[in-house]
């Protein structure tokens, strides 16, 4: 994934980073957690963390957007099908997925 990411148009910041109080720069990744979205594998989070990144956690299945100021977007795995119907009607959130996604 960095590879390709590294591989972005001059001059364009995929993710920018978020001064934190203490100084630390933090790049913000939305991350997914319910009944839904709910298996990740440890060494995969740690590798994000190992690289700058912050978890915001999301409920695709409550929430109606997606947290602020993330530059990326990471969707566990699970179970969702079980969850069709109400994932289904959470049109904001849908909505709050796709814009993010179009706006790369």
């Amino acid at each position: 994934m960095l590879h390709i990411a590294r591989q972005t148009a001059p001059g364009f910041d995929i993710c920018a980073k978020v001064k934190l109080p203490d100084n630390r720069c933090k790049t913000l990744v939305g991350l997914a957690r319910d009944a839904a979205c709910r298996v990740y594998y440890p060494d995969s989070i740690q590798t994000f963390r190992e690289q700058g990144c912050e978890f915001l956690e999301f409920s695709p299945l409550q929430d109606a957007a997606l947290p602020e100021g993330i530059c990326g977007l990471y969707l566990g795995g699970g179970f969702p099908e079980q969850f069709l119907p109400v994932l289904a009607q959470n049109t904001r959130m849908r909505e709050a997925i796709k814009n993010a996604a179009d706006r790369g």
